[in-house]
């Protein structure tokens, strides 16, 4: 009996995962939808603006332990949390060291790798399925030398 009710209620939450994951999937807001939740809350963009970084924004999910980011790897992106949990953290001495958290609403870089192209130190992990929003720099930055309003959202993300 014990063995029946342990194997139906491990299919069960097998079955809400994947209702969870598909859910997720379903309600992963649009590319124009992220651009417009970063200008509210990091600086007002004019309409072109927004339709500049919409088209620079990739959308994606994580399961719960993938690694966005890995030790060794250049940073080539920022990462807009829509839902869920990133940890950035790096190891020392064989333990490993959590430097921050990002949630719901958060923006995630590895500044020194992105900045200076050199393989980082620190990973960047989903501690839970997570659906994420990804801009890549180098496209970003082509951005920047065209829009002081750009410029000044990147300011205030940096702040």
């Amino acid at each position: 009996m014990f063995v029946l009710l342990y194997a139906t209620n491990i299919y069960f939450c097998k079955e809400i995962k994947n209702d969870i994951d598909q859910k997720m999937m379903n309600s992963m807001k649009t590319p124009q939808e992220i651009a417009e939740m970063i200008s509210k809350r990091f600086y007002p963009l004019p309409d072109a603006d927004l339709d500049s970084l919409a088209s620079i924004i990739e959308s994606s999910k994580a399961a719960k332990g993938e690694l966005l980011l890995d030790n060794g790897q250049i940073s080539k992106y920022l990462y807009y949390v829509e839902s869920g949990l990133l940890r950035q953290f790096y190891y020392k001495n064989k333990r490993d060291i959590t430097e921050h958290f990002s949630c719901e609403g958060n923006i995630v870089i590895c500044i020194a790798s992105t900045f200076q192209r050199e393989p980082t130190r620190l990973l960047i992990e989903a501690l839970e399925p997570t659906v994420y929003h990804r801009i890549s720099f180098s496209e970003f930055s082509d951005l920047l030398k065209t829009s002081l309003a750009i410029n000044r959202l990147y300011q205030k993300i940096l702040e």
